[in-house]
């Protein structure tokens, strides 16, 4: 699905030779909206982080750690090249 634009999709997908019929859950809120909103309410006390800070910053090494293999780097202005080889 296009997220983006949140272009309309049948919400049922045919499977099989029989046809059986499945619903699907489509969420229609924006990602960064929700999460954002999440952050303040956990800042006003309403809410309880997803995670802790500990398992965000092992997430961030792994990551790092992935792009280092692949040959990106990162620099001053905090955008992404690929490493000449």
């Amino acid at each position: 699905m296009p997220y983006v634009n949140q272009e309309e999709i049948p919400e049922w997908m045919h499977y099989g030779l029989k046809g059986s019929v499945e619903q699907l859950f489509i969420p229609t809120n924006q990602p960064l909206q929700a999460e954002l909103n999440h952050f303040l309410n956990c800042v006003r006390g309403k809410e309880t982080p997803r995670i802790t800070g500990e398992s965000a910053l092992n997430a961030l090494r792994v990551i790092w750690n992935i792009q280092e293999k692949l040959g990106f780097f990162a620099q001053d202005n905090n955008a992404l090249s690929i490493a000449a080889e």
